[in-house]
């Protein structure tokens, strides 16, 4: 909500909200036209307009109000877990960063002279054994799940029935306006 005034006030834009407790009272209000629109991160959005009476009557907007961050959750005090779902993660984009994808997977693990695909697939260095797994662990998802494009193409891109552009959900360095980085596999 607090998303919503800013960038309205920001517009000289005047609403009038209209509040509920929770979003299982919100988005049935809004099927029934209770409300004209609904503010919520664009993947919940697109997902809510499958549920919808008519989910082709309904939009996600392509601009973004905010940059809302969106990550995996663990359990505190798992220093371990953490730093291997953090690393998960982040294999994923460091892939798309460095071309690396579900499809050429197989071959660059065996011919790539790149030293940052190298350590990122287990190829060189004991990136994995410091996590306490093993070295290959990022060939292992990216070659059964692909990296971070792959993954939001085949889950929400425009071949899903969601259809959502990826916005700034792209690597940095692929001029496309992307922001997502990983740090270095080192």
């Amino acid at each position: 909500e607090q998303n919503l005034n800013d960038d309205f006030a920001a517009r000289g834009i005047t609403f009038e909200a209209v509040l509920f407790d929770d979003e299982g009272q919100l988005y049935p209000a809004y099927d029934a036209g209770q409300c004209d629109a609904v503010t919520s991160d664009s993947s919940q959005l697109a997902s809510k307009r499958e549920t919808m009476s008519n989910p082709s009557d309904h939009l996600v907007l392509g601009e973004r109000i905010s940059r809302e961050p969106l990550g995996p959750a663990f359990i505190e005090n798992d220093d371990q877990w953490r730093d291997v779902v953090s690393w998960v993660v982040f294999a994923t984009m460091y892939a798309e960063e460095l071309r690396v994808n579900q499809s050429n997977v197989a071959e660059l693990a065996q011919s790539s002279t790149d030293p940052r695909i190298r350590r990122l697939l287990g190829v060189e260095g004991e990136f994995g054994a410091a996590l306490g797994i093993s070295n290959d662990w990022a060939f292992q998802i990216i070659r059964q799940v692909g990296n971070y494009g792959d993954i939001y193409d085949r889950n929400l891109g425009p071949s899903t029935p969601f259809a959502l552009d990826r916005g700034p959900n792209k690597a940095w360095n692929l001029g496309e306006g992307g922001v997502l980085a990983s740090p270095p596999f080192r």
